[in-house]
């Protein structure tokens, strides 16, 4: 039976670190904790360990969508008779 990561790794076309993986006990849960350097420490070419960094990297909210949304947008304005003065 295949890990999770392992599935993830074929499924990248690096199914080569499985077994290093495996070794070191990298499950999917610790995968968002790895920086470069410690993927180069385990032998992962850096093309590969950036491959993982940006497979695992949280998506970027801010990256504009390439299709215009509309929406309503409801307005309400208050003038009380007399405010000015009260304030």
């Amino acid at each position: 039976m295949m890990t999770e990561v392992a599935v993830w790794l074929e499924t990248m076309g690096l199914g080569r670190y499985v077994g290093l993986f495996d070794e070191h006990d990298i499950a999917l849960d610790v995968l968002p904790d790895f920086s470069l350097a410690e993927l180069r420490d385990l032998g992962i070419s850096i093309g590969d360990a950036k491959r993982i960094l940006r497979a695992i990297a949280p998506p970027d909210v801010n990256v504009p969508t390439s299709e215009a949304e509309r929406r309503q947008l409801t307005v309400v304005f208050c003038d009380l008779v007399g405010s000015s003065g009260l304030s």
